[in-house]
């Protein structure tokens, strides 16, 4: 289980440096958003897999279970996303430029 949670924290480390960089640079260009994008997607990625990986060392043997856990967790990321969207969209409800010109 070390493996993994190691692999867990390098992609939340990425993730967190993906941040990091975005609150820092504020006049980001063309030629800096493709290192973000890579930190990004690299860190996402690493988590991904070693969710998917947790859920089946979570199953095991008994994979009569498995469709029910698969699905729980997909209904789960499901609604946190919904949750994280309407979050985002709460904070900057404004979307034209004469109301809100950093929204754009």
């Amino acid at each position: 289980m070390c493996f993994v949670s190691d692999y867990l924290l390098v992609g939340l480390l990425l993730v967190v440096g993906f941040a990091v960089w975005v609150l820092v640079d504020k006049s980001m260009g063309a030629e800096t958003i493709y290192g973000t994008a890579v930190l990004l997607g690299a860190g996402s990625a690493s988590i991904l897999v070693m969710s998917l990986s947790m859920m089946a060392t979570l199953i095991g043997e008994q994979t009569g279970s498995a469709a029910f856990v698969y699905g729980s967790m997909s209904l789960t990321d499901k609604l946190a996303n919904g949750l994280g969207v309407l979050l985002i969209q709460s904070t900057r409800p404004c979307g034209t430029e004469a109301c809100c010109p950093d929204c754009i």
